[in-house]
């Protein structure tokens, strides 16, 4: 999926694809977007040059497995209610941020390799329930759309 105004692909209502081996490119989006409560897997694929390399909003609760994941704006974007399961990707060389997690959102994250992005550290905003920090307190505030 290569220069696409949008995103390469979006996963919306309660789809539950398996994305298996791509390469998302150059999007003016994202390269993928996962909202709602899509399910499904994303395994070995390359995410390069979008807005976020993926963006899961919602209550979506993908799993997201042995992708790279370089070069774009920030590398995963979590938001609202999403638990997705982040394991085992490779997140390098994004501008801003590897992992970051807003809202109300749970992930999952095992045995991930990030390097030399703008922020190695992983970003998770406090819930407004809970006054400690997940993770830190810098992440951006507001939520997050298409680009």
């Amino acid at each position: 999926m290569r220069n696409n105004n949008r995103e390469g692909i979006a996963i919306v209502n309660t789809a539950n694809p398996t994305i298996e081996n791509n390469r998302f490119l150059d999007n003016g989006g994202n390269g993928m977007f996962i909202s709602n409560q899509a399910r499904g897997e994303v395994r070995n694929n390359l995410f390069q040059n979008t807005g976020y390399g993926l963006a899961i909003d919602q209550k979506a609760e993908p799993l997201v497995q042995g992708n790279k994941i370089a070069k774009n704006r920030s590398g995963i974007a979590i938001a609202r209610w999403a638990r997705p399961r982040i394991i085992r990707n490779r997140i390098e060389y994004n501008k801003d941020y590897s992992i970051i997690a807003v809202g109300q959102s749970q992930p999952t994250l095992a045995q991930n390799t990030i390097v030399e992005n703008g922020s190695d550290e992983v970003v998770m905003e406090v819930p407004k329930a809970n006054p400690e920090p997940t993770v830190a307190a810098k992440a951006p505030t507001s939520e997050f759309g298409c680009l």
